[in-house]
């Protein structure tokens, strides 16, 4: 019998309070934002019973070899920028095989613009 070596994962949520002082909820909203990407946010109260996107990293064999990798554990999807990018450029792929007209006509003219500008956003070509 042979013996393989697994390499699991789980992230662990950690959470932290943070005032901020804003005139309005939207404001609220961006200053909470710039709190953390700042770094002036500490989330380091872990939450070790609720972990999400547990999975199997890799499976190697004796020799080192990877056999496997990237198995899901759980029915979390980590959703990354290029996955949502590929997504968007489908869509946009999809709409484009219909008129300007037809779209326009169909109120699709701002769902169109919102989709180049997120993929934009997400690094995709203007």
């Amino acid at each position: 019998m042979k013996t393989y070596s697994v390499l699991y994962a789980a992230d662990v949520p950690h959470y932290a309070t943070f005032d901020v002082r804003a005139d309005t909820a939207d404001a609220a909203i961006l200053a909470a934002k710039a709190s953390i990407n700042a770094g002036d946010v500490l989330l380091a109260d872990p939450d070790w019973d609720n972990t999400i996107l547990e999975r199997i990293v890799h499976i190697e064999d004796e020799a080192g070899r990877e056999v496997a990798n990237d198995i899901a554990l759980d029915n979390r999807t980590l959703i990354t920028g290029s996955a949502v990018r590929d997504a968007i450029q489908y869509a946009q792929e999809c709409l484009g095989s219909f008129k300007a007209d037809w779209i326009a006509s169909h109120g699709l003219k701002p769902v169109v613009e919102k989709l180049e500008a997120a993929y934009a956003e997400l690094g995709g070509a203007a």
